[in-house]
């Protein structure tokens, strides 16, 4: 049983808030495991990274409190479309269906455990108020040697909007062959909302072939109606889609001895995506490499060339706009330390917009790495960014073309002070600045007329920082003491990008000390 005690005082609002609680685990044995919270403190102790999304559809951002992340694997439903998932732990503490910030939560309880080659789960979080939601998952999967079958249920109660989300997935992984794997999976949602039921369904199916001598092929199909809604307590970036890829790769190890590179794996993948009604949303060509160096150093470069198609999301719903042919060429670079330094280098060149090819975008980022010594390193990089076409939904079937320009500061350090002791700064800051090139509707053929309806500039600041302080009290008990600031701000003109990220450092929206200290029993 893991007590804990916490105090923040907010320094803008000028109050404070005090909150108790306690974490219990129980594993009377390797087969089984219960985990429970009490009046949890979910709050971040560790920090999200900056998002600027003006986009129709969500970003996902990865869980980092423990009580999800920890003997979290047997909820793992991923519906192989990039972070899908049918369990997205974010929801749960998220921002409120009242729109009074994030939600509070009374209680989560998480057992799992096995019996032979049968594995299950049970999670259930309940929040506090009139708009506290109720969130339950089941999960059950059975290894039966070169099979294995899985079925996932999840029900989220919402009373503030009337609501109800049930969703089933069951998962199957076929071996049939050493060479071939076939893994499938089909989920249907029913949303009962204020009296009427809505139900839809979808499935995704993919088959790897080991062909030999480092040659594999890949094929892979998905559909998911438009009613199908898994959002309540899961993550899908969009519904209503139909995809097919094949993909061939060839990995070679057998590289000249005086190569600089250990291993290339190649990928030539095809592709059309087309909405549940037809309509035409892309087809790509992708030609990539995944290099491995003797150093220990990964690259990776990828070249997208995309089709003329549709997007029938940027207007939310008020038609969709007809776009021209559009690449995107990525090259990244991780370097592991070598002596005092190791870095990161992200650079990738697009197009896209109203013009397609006829203008290059690009963004640079470069993140290098100083350890002072084994125990405190030192990181500080810039992020730019120069879209030269950038649409951005305004209001009903009008967009707003835009030369955008975004910097972005990421800086911090680490430093372990002794075996108990570790203090941690994270900085990011944001100045994007867009200036128009003014408006245009989405007619009903799907193609943009220029519009002399105002399209005004605007430009975005914002700031995250923290710092962390942890000390070990006893084994898995800490005494945690953070301070957090941020902001987040939009304005209607556009000036130079320095200035906005220089604008961004006077941002405090938020100004928080958290004192937090937990205390571990064993019974």
């Amino acid at each position: 049983m893991t007590p804990y005690v916490s105090g923040l005082y907010d320094n803008v609002r000028g109050r404070s808030h005090f909150q108790e609680g306690a974490d219990l685990l129980w594993k009377p044995n390797g087969q089984f495991q219960l985990t429970a919270a009490l009046n949890p403190d979910f709050g971040q102790v560790e920090s999200d990274d900056l998002v600027v999304n003006f986009s129709a559809t969500e970003t996902y951002v990865s869980d980092k409190r423990p009580f999800f992340t920890e003997n979290q694997g047997i909820f793992d439903f991923s519906l192989l479309d990039d972070y899908s998932q049918l369990v997205y732990t974010r929801r749960v503490g998220g921002p409120s269906d009242d729109g009074h910030g994030a939600a509070d939560i009374n209680a989560a309880v998480k057992l799992n455990g096995s019996f032979g080659t049968t594995s299950y789960g049970v999670l259930a979080a309940d929040e506090d108020g009139e708009a506290g939601r109720f969130f339950g998952a089941a999960r059950l999967t059975h290894d039966f040697g070169d099979q294995s079958l899985g079925m996932l249920l999840t029900r989220v109660d919402r009373p503030w909007r009337d609501r109800e989300a049930t969703v089933l997935g069951i998962d199957h992984r076929w071996r049939p062959t050493p060479q071939l794997t076939v893994t499938s999976n089909v989920v249907g949602s029913d949303i009962l909302q204020s009296g009427t039921h809505t139900r839809d369904t979808g499935g995704t199916v993919i088959a790897n072939y080991e062909m030999g001598d480092g040659w594999r092929q890949q094929w892979l199909g998905m559909h998911f109606g438009d009613q199908l809604q898994v959002n309540d307590f899961g993550y899908l970036e969009r519904n209503d889609f139909n995809y097919g890829h094949w993909e061939v790769r060839k990995r070679n190890t057998a590289l000249p001895a005086d190569s600089a590179y250990s291993s290339h794996e190649w990928r030539f993948r095809i592709d059309g995506l087309d909405n549940d009604h037809g309509l035409r949303l892309r087809r790509q060509l992708r030609i990539s490499r995944n290099s491995n160096l003797r150093n220990g150093a990964n690259e990776i470069v990828q070249l997208n060339v995309n089709s003329a198609g549709w997007d029938d999301l940027l207007t939310r719903g008020n038609g969709a706009l007809f776009l021209p042919p559009s690449l995107d060429l990525v090259y990244e670079r991780v370097s592991p330390r070598h002596g005092d330094w190791a870095f990161k280098l992200d650079a990738e060149v697009l197009s896209g917009g109203l013009g397609g090819n006829r203008q290059l975008g690009y963004d640079v980022k470069f993140i290098p790495t100083y350890f002072i010594s084994d125990a405190f390193s030192v990181y500080a990089g810039p992020y730019y960014e120069h879209t030269p076409d950038w649409l951005v939904w305004q209001h009903d079937n009008l967009v707003g073309r835009f030369d955008q320009h975004t910097l972005l500061l990421d800086a911090g350090f680490d430093w372990s002070i002794d075996s108990r002791q570790e203090l941690r700064l994270k900085l990011q800051a944001i100045g994007l600045d867009a200036r128009a090139r003014g408006g245009y509707r989405v007619g009903v053929n799907g193609r943009a007329a220029a519009s002399n309806e105002p399209v005004d500039d605007f430009s975005v600041h914002n700031l995250g920082l923290q710092i962390r302080y942890r000390y070990e009290l006893a084994p898995l008990s800490y005494l945690y003491v953070v301070y957090g600031r941020g902001g987040y701000a939009q304005d209607e003109f556009a000036g130079k990008t320095t200035d906005a990220l220089r604008n961004s450092f006077a941002l405090r929206d938020d100004e928080q000390l958290l004192v937090k200290l937990s205390y571990r029993f064993d019974i």
